[in-house]
């Protein structure tokens, strides 16, 4: 949120609406984040493997989203991300 505030002229922009109900929202803790441990886990494996995949999860919502992209229909996938975010 601070760089957001130090790069976006929030003011101006046809987001304004937005970016001023997310920093005035009191936040709770995400319950899909991770430390930045798990983080740098995966990507030491990356750098150790000799043919890394295209595309790792990490978080519970990452290995949730992947699992939805696969069984659902792109339009049915686009409806519940615009409710998430």
């Amino acid at each position: 949120m601070r760089k957001l505030q130090e790069n976006v002229d929030i003011e101006n922009s046809i987001f304004k609406e937005s970016y001023l109900k997310n920093l005035t929202e009191k936040k709770s803790k995400v319950p899909f984040n991770e430390e930045p441990i798990a983080v740098a886990k995966v990507v030491e494996k990356i750098i150790l493997t000799s043919k890394p995949k295209p595309r790792y999860y990490i978080t519970k919502a990452t290995y949730i989203l992947g699992y939805l992209k696969r069984v659902l229909s792109t339009s049915t996938l686009d409806k519940i991300l615009s409710k998430i975010g």
